[in-house]
């Protein structure tokens, strides 16, 4: 699938199906792959565009600091590269917050706003009160991937459907890892 070029990175996409758009916009470290089982079932209906954001995936990782309103600008750019006028947007953790940047950056390129395990930002936001999560974060810059994708797995399934699903589990590890974000310090 392509990559086009977007203000001052290259963003890598993927377009399936026909019908009104609808973009995905993957969390945190997570890029296309993270919609692997999604991708099938919503492009039957919908013109299903999904994204690696700046920094994940296959997009360029520039070594500045990143905000939701740069990514939603970044979406913004590639919608418009792509001749999509307005979209349903949907966003998944860090890109609900994203998307919800879109909206208010964009509000005449929105069809509707869909937001999933996310939260509303901004200073008074309390985005973290759960001490799982807090070790997540802690061991996010310095752990091997593997390490890093075992908590994440504890944090986004419960453990009987982990034990129960190993060639899932595999399958979704495999995928996400093949284009991993990078680990900063």
């Amino acid at each position: 699938m392509p990559k086009v070029k977007v203000g001052d990175i290259n963003i890598y996409y993927e377009v399936h199906g026909k019908g009104e758009p609808l973009v995905m916009i993957a969390g945190f470290t997570m890029n296309t792959a993270f919609w692997f089982k999604t991708i099938p079932v919503f492009s039957r209906e919908y013109r299903l565009v999904v994204f690696d954001n700046r920094g994940a995936g296959q997009s360029n990782k520039p070594d500045v600091p990143y905000t939701t309103e740069m990514m939603a600008d970044d979406l913004a750019g590639l919608l418009v590269i792509i001749g999509i006028d307005s979209a349903h947007i949907f966003g998944h953790s860090m890109g609900g917050c994203i998307a919800q940047q879109f909206a208010l950056r964009y509000p005449s390129r929105l069809k509707s706003l869909i937001l999933a395990s996310t939260h509303f930002g901004g200073p008074h936001a309390v985005i973290n009160n759960n001490p799982e999560i807090t070790r997540f974060i802690e061991i996010l810059p310095s752990s091997p991937l593997n390490e890093v994708m075992k908590e994440y797995f504890r944090l986004l399934w419960r453990q009987d459907f982990i034990h129960n699903n190993p060639d899932f589990v595999k399958e979704f590890t495999d995928k996400i890892t093949e284009h991993p974000a990078p680990h900063t310090e």
